[in-house]
C-alpha cells in the first residue's frame, strides 16, 4: 500500500472545492493506494511532466510522481483540464 502526500498547490486548490467536488478527488486519490501506475483514468505523461501520471476524475485532473523506494505518491498539482497542462 502507498502513501499519499499532498504538495502544498494541491492542498490549496483542494481547500477551496466545495463538500461534492473534493468527495470526487478523494475517492479518485483512493485509487492510488493500491496501484498507482495502472488504472483505467491514470495516464503517463510526457513531455515538460516527463515521469509523472495524471489521474482523471471527471473534468478533474490529478497530476503525482511516485517515489517506489517509499511507498509514496506525492500529489503536486490538481485542477481543470485546461489549467493544469
Amino acid at each position: 500500500m502507498y502513501e499519499i502526500i499532498l504538495h502544498n498547490r494541491a492542498v490549496k486548490y483542494y481547500n477551496q472545492l466545495d463538500d461534492k467536488k473534493a468527495a470526487r478527488i478523494n475517492r479518485a486519490i483512493e485509487t492510488l493506494l493500491e496501484n498507482p501506475v495502472s488504472g483505467k483514468n491514470i495516464k503517463t505523461l510526457k513531455g515538460e511532466l516527463n515521469g509523472k501520471f495524471r489521474l482523471r476524475a471527471g473534468k478533474y485532473r490529478i497530476v503525482y510522481r511516485i517515489e517506489n523506494d517509499k511507498n509514496t505518491v506525492i500529489i503536486e498539482d490538481i485542477g481543470v483540464r485546461g489549467r493544469i497542462y
